[in-house]
């Protein structure tokens, strides 16, 4: 950089790659602003606005308030913002890219393995989701999810617990799945729902909450929560 402008300044090709990003942003923000104004207004430039216009803003999907629960177990969220985006790699996706040969559903056999077999169709699955619900005093097809969340009043911890649960399903389902197809082994509904339950029910004991209201507490005791 010796002898030349920061604003001139192109990383050489042998630099770290964090070192490229750092001047192709330099580059990319000197086409939209100068003088610490931006070129088609005359707002001032601030890292707020700098941060929003290099992000890009995409709209909010109505499902976020699930995904991003506090009382999801964390590895649950991923898997369950893959399932919503469709991207795991279930056996049609992996016939598509050429690495799947048996596309029949490793657990019942009886259909081939998409998306929509594994979660919502697969008698196993709706097994699972049924027992869970039982559990939770709640009912509804598992591919209304979102629009059953969006449609009922529910208090924010009955919310949040329902949710986490839900999700939690999800993961569950596709561990499930991983299982059958490299170990052979089929873990059974009720040990599912009893390992949902009880993550759940730890993890909202470790959010330490200070106030519960008497409608929450009277829920949850119903749900016989050890």
């Amino acid at each position: 950089m010796k002898g030349t402008e920061w604003s001139d300044y192109i990383a050489p090709p042998d630099s770290s790659w964090t070192w490229k990003k750092i001047t192709h942003t330099m580059q990319a923000f000197k086409q939209v602003y100068v003088d610490n104004k931006w070129l088609d207004s005359d707002r001032p430039y601030t890292p707020q606005s700098g941060y929003d216009w290099l992000r890009t803003k995409h709209p909010k999907v109505n499902w976020g308030f699930l995904c991003w629960n506090t009382m999801n177990v964390p590895k649950t969220s991923f898997i369950f913002w893959s399932f919503m985006h469709k991207r795991l790699l279930t056996k049609d996706r992996m016939a598509r890219m050429g690495i799947a040969a048996d596309l029949r559903c490793d657990i019942c056999a009886s259909s081939n393995e998409d998306h929509d077999h594994l979660f919502y169709s697969r008698p196993y699955s709706v097994r699972c989701c049924r027992l869970l619900q039982q559990q939770l005093h709640v009912y509804f097809n598992i591919s209304e999810l979102v629009h059953w969340f969006s449609s009922v009043r529910l208090t924010s911890l009955q919310r949040r617990f329902i949710g986490a649960c839900h999700v939690a399903l999800i993961y569950w389902v596709w561990m499930a799945r991983n299982e059958a197809r490299v170990h052979t082994y089929v873990r059974r509904p009720e040990d599912m729902v009893n390992q949902i339950m009880q993550d759940i029910h730890t993890r909202f004991l470790r959010l330490n909450l200070s106030a519960i209201h008497t409608k929450d507490l009277s829920w949850l005791q119903s749900l016989h929560l050890t």
